[in-house]
């Protein structure tokens, strides 16, 4: 046999074995994902639940009786998006009043333009003076006013999902009443959720921030989530002798579950031995 034709297959039966060898290892990285395990070492495994990034509860600012609710649960709605209305019926007279009361105050200064000859200058000056003040002052109140109208319109404070409604038409709010609900509505951020864990004190030295994670959910076992360690709390709790410790879901590209991801889901966090990397 030619020495050619022996190299030749040697060749051939060495990118065979290289190529079972790649393949072999690729089927042992997707089994390892479609179990939803970590491939890296893991250092510490721990509970938790799911928690929006960002969530307030919306409060009206001032008291009054709602006559417009424009959310509901589940409601995708946008920064400066419309939530509720209050009764602006004081409000708007007055910003009338406000309105009338700068009126007359322009036309008091306009009438002291012209002095009188019989008139002192320095009179006359200080005439002009005292109701330039009074227009400004007209001007202020008209402002307020103006503020206090607004402040029966509640809008979003950022692009979110409405959770929990809080209020109907005919509700009664007052943020300063003790047994009269302020909130409107319960928001959060569901575009960057994280899980919330608490670690023992014992087990804090192995973690860091921006040190990688893997979240498995209990709704969906067989999927894993990168995630990072987000920040750790300053404070230990006394009474459990834990730490509470964030860890953020990387967002996720393409047709990736993510939206199906719901605040107070159970999870586990598997910490993750390796560089820590900065936070998307």
């Amino acid at each position: 046999m030619p020495r050619t034709h022996v190299r030749t297959s040697a060749l051939l039966a060495l990118l065979i074995v290289l190529d079972l060898a790649l393949a072999e290892r690729w089927a042992r990285e997707k089994a390892c994902a479609a179990d939803g395990r970590p491939a890296a070492k893991v250092v510490l495994e721990l509970k938790g639940y799911l928690v929006p990034g960002r969530s307030v509860e919306v409060c009206s600012e001032v008291p009054g009786r709602v006559v417009e609710v424009d959310c509901s649960e589940g409601q995708l709605v946008r920064c400066g998006q419309l939530l509720a209305r209050l009764d602006d019926r004081n409000s708007g007279l007055g910003l009338q009043r406000a309105q009338l009361l700068l009126q007359k105050a322009k036309a008091a200064l306009a009438g002291l333009m012209v002095r009188q000859l019989s008139e002192p200058v320095e009179m006359h000056n200080s005439r002009v003076l005292a109701a330039r003040a009074d227009v400004r002052i007209a001007e202020v109140d008209l402002g307020l006013a103006e503020h206090r109208v607004r402040q029966t319109e509640i809008v979003a404070p950022f692009e979110g999902t409405v959770m929990a409604r809080k209020v109907d038409v005919g509700s009664v709010v007052d943020p300063r009443g003790l047994k009269v609900p302020a909130a409107i509505c319960a928001l959060a951020d569901l575009s960057q959720m994280e899980v919330e864990v608490r670690v023992p004190e014992a087990d804090l030295g192995k973690i860091a921030v921006a040190q990688p994670c893997a979240v498995r959910l209990d709704a969906f076992p067989r999927q894993s989530y990168a995630a990072m360690v987000a920040r750790i709390v300053p404070i230990a709790d006394r009474a459990t002798g834990t730490v509470n410790v964030r860890v953020r879901l990387v967002p996720r590209q393409g047709n990736e579950r993510n939206g199906d991801l719901r605040p107070e889901m159970a999870a586990t966090v598997s910490f993750l031995e390796g560089n820590s990397q900065k936070l998307r």
